[in-house]
């Protein structure tokens, strides 16, 4: 995942479910607090209880385009649930942030 703006944002409840709801990632809350097991990032993010979604933390970045992925076996013609949750800081200006996030399964 990569957003295609900069400004602060925290992702978390990250899913990636097969057809039988099995969950492929690890740590999609991002509660193994206070490091990132399971995922691979670019340097700037790191783990936040200041904003989260279902539980205490979440993956936060501060004005920096960084990614974030975990590898798992997918299969091919297998339609999996992909699902998170985001929240985006308003800019200094005070605007609401815009942004495209990608999602890349390989």
């Amino acid at each position: 995942m990569t957003p295609s703006n900069k400004h602060d944002w925290y992702l978390d409840d990250v899913s990636v479910k097969d057809p039988s709801s099995v969950e492929m990632l690890t740590n999609g809350d991002f509660e193994s607090s206070p490091t990132l097991t399971g995922w691979n990032t670019g340097s700037g993010g790191a783990i936040s209880s200041t904003q989260s979604h279902s539980s205490s933390h979440s993956f936060y970045v501060s004005f920096n385009s960084v990614w974030i992925s975990q590898s798992f076996n997918a299969l091919s013609g297998v339609i999996y649930n992909v699902s998170y949750w985001i929240y985006f800081e308003r800019t200094s200006n005070g605007n609401d942030p815009t942004a495209v996030l990608d999602v890349t399964i390989n």
